[in-house]
């Protein structure tokens, strides 16, 4: 696996910053951030957080995409629909998943990236 370029390493950084800072915003619950560059070359950071309902986290992926957008980094993939319970951004070096409480519970997609590092409090002291 090739390591990152600084700048690049930077840029997933930022982008995590970025979604957090939208997702604590938008009122998304148990947001937590996995760094995974050292155990995949899929991505960088995983973040994972719940929405209260399906509104909700429709709601919270539309505003990470459009925010991110703006910036100038747009969505790679998009998976999940209006009314799903589950919702996946893929932005590249980041991937955000969005969960209802009992969908995240049912797949403990953390238990599955157990070995890497858990860095949520690098991203905001509020968690």
């Amino acid at each position: 696996m090739k390591p990152l370029t600084v700048q690049e390493a930077n840029i997933g950084k930022t982008l995590t910053a970025g979604i957090v800072c939208t997702l604590a915003e938008k009122k998304a619950k148990r947001i937590t951030v996995l760094y995974t560059e050292k155990i995949t070359s899929i991505c960088s950071y995983l973040i994972i957080c719940e929405g209260t309902s399906s509104t909700h986290i429709v709601t919270l992926a539309d505003k990470v995409k459009e925010k991110l957008e703006n910036s100038g980094f747009p969505c790679i993939h998009f998976d999940g629909r209006k009314d799903d319970k589950w919702v996946a951004l893929d932005f590249g070096q980041v991937i955000l998943h969005i969960f209802d409480r009992e969908t995240r519970e049912f797949y403990d997609i953390e238990k599955l990236w157990r070995d890497a590092e858990n860095v949520t409090g690098n991203f905001s002291p509020e968690f």
